[in-house]
């Protein structure tokens, strides 16, 4: 052996050496987020495809940036990609790519039919991740890839509902509303409404929203339920004055849930068919839905809709018109909805305070909402009414409205919805819910015969003293309420503001035609009544403590049957109890000796807004449910 060649040999062991001492695979730690950012990062939340879309694109050998670039050939070259049947990972790639592809072209004008395709293509391959893949859907319910596609078909839903809708006319939409049909590109699509609600009945609605895209101010959080199908806000356009002028309505803003179904009774025909069903359903009477024989919960979201109802109601500057009676305002109470009318859900009534409205309970209305015990058991309506009108009045209308509602949806008063009604009254609103489930037994005939200044009451008002409670009422909720009146009302302030309050003319026309109708045959009386006026006090004046009528109002009695309940804000812990208030009412004014409860919160007078008073609601509510 010469020299040259061990020389040779030499370089090649070392190369040998060299090369077995290279390690194939090395690791370095990562930190949580990189973690949870490489397991579910998407399309949805970063633009870019999902690291399980990344291992069927790695088949192709194509890198992210390569499939991304040129999505369309990228696509077309996985479709040719032979694997197993039914493969759920197939599937899924599939959709997240369609959705990326739909996400490219949305913004190009000229790509519009390319742009509707890409949505449902990216619906209909996570349709069949979901419900035809051979891996049957309960297997994998902490999957997490499941819950991504579920997220890639509710969007691409969303948004094909929501971009056609403001594209077809309300005439086309209504030709394909049931078993009609309508052309999107080479899609047959129909529609299926008939389990979806809007206020009022009304066929179609004037502006359709994507809840998840909605964000509010002034609401702490959102009730929702995850599952299947697209969550939107119907909404229905009316005319606040004309809707007021009757005394019930819903809120002209409804939550709607939609789904895509496509048709075929196997995977390939699934994955072939161009033939589409859009159906909508009501989240309020609808919980799940089946597809395959297999049941999965529907997508819910009841809060925005209840929070553009607010935002475009105007109740903050109408409530303060009303107060000073303006223009604008409100002459009499009025209940709304805040869902279709259910037979088998009890009524939550909420009545709210002094120059306030609806507003006063967006946070509490939608955190029971959000109970799921508790939207299933109670249906809330919310009383809104003039808070300038007296007390004794606005209880009789009160009383009135909403035995009219309850009268125009069970005329025999047999359904679950007409009994143990729950109510909550904050402030001056549990004054008047005091009165809603007390028996008067005389006790007002002298405040009312003083304030007339006439020993006969005309039986046309006699209904303001004389009084029982209500039988459809099962318990009351009574919320910083100033039982015995408050000072604040008969102090500098409040006089001052007494003094700008104006009743409605109504009114007063209402309490002179009564005068004039029950001494019609004693001219001489009812010159002189009318010569020395009636004595008709607002709302401020009502709740000084020093009130004829608020000290009067003390001494009803309250039904034996029926349970109360006492939430009492303390502004300041570091009085004693009993010479503590929420700023407002005092402490023992809003205690009852009698209540079932107590609960001290520290807050300020709007104690309904404080989470610990949501919590001891939600407390006596399930408490309430054991017991029917």
């Amino acid at each position: 052996m010469n020299v040259m060649t061990m020389l040779k040999n030499l370089l090649l062991c070392l190369l040998l050496v060299q090369l077995a001492s290279c390690a194939m695979v090395s690791f370095k730690k990562q930190d949580t987020h990189d973690y949870i950012m490489g397991k579910r990062a998407d399309v949805l939340s970063d633009k870019h495809l999902s690291a399980s879309t990344m291992e069927v694109v790695g088949i192709t050998a194509k890198s992210r940036r390569e499939c991304e670039s040129k999505l369309a050939a990228c696509i077309a070259e996985i479709e040719k990609i032979e694997l197993p049947a039914g493969s759920g990972t197939y599937l899924a790639a599939m959709s997240e790519l369609w959705l990326l592809q739909a996400q490219k072209l949305q913004k190009q004008e000229q790509q519009e039919v390319a742009y509707q395709n890409a949505l449902l293509e990216s619906a209909r391959y996570a349709y069949a991740y979901l419900f035809y893949a051979s891996s049957p859907l309960n297997q994998r319910v902490l999957d997490n890839r499941q819950m991504q596609v579920t997220d890639y078909y509710n969007y691409a839903v969303q948004t094909f509902v929501n971009e056609n809708f403001k594209r077809y006319s309300n005439a086309e939409i209504e030709a394909s509303r049931y078993n009609g049909q309508a052309k999107v590109g080479e899609w047959s699509v129909k529609s299926d409404l008939s389990q979806m609600y809007l206020p009022q009945n009304m066929a179609l609605p004037d502006e359709l929203i994507a809840a998840t895209q909605l964000r509010f101010q002034g609401l702490r959080n959102v009730a929702q339920r995850d599952g299947l199908g697209a969550e939107l806000v119907a909404v229905v356009n009316q005319d606040k004055q004309a809707e007021l002028k009757r005394d019930f309505s819903e809120m002209n803003a409804s939550p709607a849930t939609v789904l895509i179904r496509f048709k075929g009774d196997g995977l390939d025909e699934v994955l072939t068919t161009k033939d589409i069903v859009i159906q909508g359903f009501d989240p309020f009477s609808h919980h799940q839905v089946t597809v395959n024989q297999q049941q999965v919960p529907l997508a819910a979201n009841f809060t925005g809709a209840y929070g553009v109802w607010l935002a475009n109601s105007g109740f903050a500057q109408q409530s303060l018109r009303t107060l000073f009676g303006r223009e604008g305002g409100i002459e009499r109470p009025h209940v709304f909805l805040m869902q279709p009318y259910d037979p088998n859900r009890r009524i939550l009534l909420m009545v709210h305070g002094l120059a306030s409205s609806p507003e006063a309970w967006v946070n509490m209305a939608n955190d029971l909402m959000g109970d799921v015990s508790i939207r299933q058991n109670f249906q809330i309506w919310q009383v809104y009414y003039p808070t300038n009108m007296p007390i004794a009045l606005n209880h009789v209308a009160i009383r009135r409205v909403v035995g009219d509602a309850m009268q125009h949806f069970d005329p025999s008063g047999q359904h679950s919805a007409s009994k143990d009604m729950v109510v909550v009254g904050h402030s001056m609103g549990g004054v008047i819910s005091r009165m809603m489930i007390s028996n008067a037994n005389g006790v007002l005939d002298g405040w009312l015969a003083e304030s007339l200044g006439t020993k006969q009451i005309p039986p046309g008002i006699a209904e303001l003293a004389h009084f029982q409670p209500m039988p459809q009422i099962g318990r009351v909720i009574f919320i910083a309420a100033p039982h015995n009146g408050t000072h604040v009302a008969g102090g500098k302030v409040g006089k001052l503001v007494s003094k700008v309050v104006r009743l409605p003319f109504r009114t007063l026309r209402t309490l002179d035609q009564a005068l004039s109708d029950a001494f019609s045959n004693n001219k001489r009386e009812l010159t002189r009544l009318q010569q020395r006026g009636i004595l008709v006090p607002n709302s401020i004046d009502n709740l000084d403590e020093k009130d004829p009528f608020i000290m009067a109002s003390q001494k009803l009695q309250i039904s034996n049957r029926i349970p109360y309940h006492s939430i009492i804000g303390q502004f300041s812990a570091n009085k004693e109890l009993e010479k503590s208030s929420d700023g407002v009412v005092p402490y023992l004014s809003a205690h009852l000796p009698q209540a079932q409860s107590e609960k001290i919160i520290p807050s300020g007078h709007s104690v309904q807004e404080n989470p610990q008073a949501i919590l001891e609601i939600r407390r006596i509510l399930h408490e309430d449910m054991h017991k029917h």
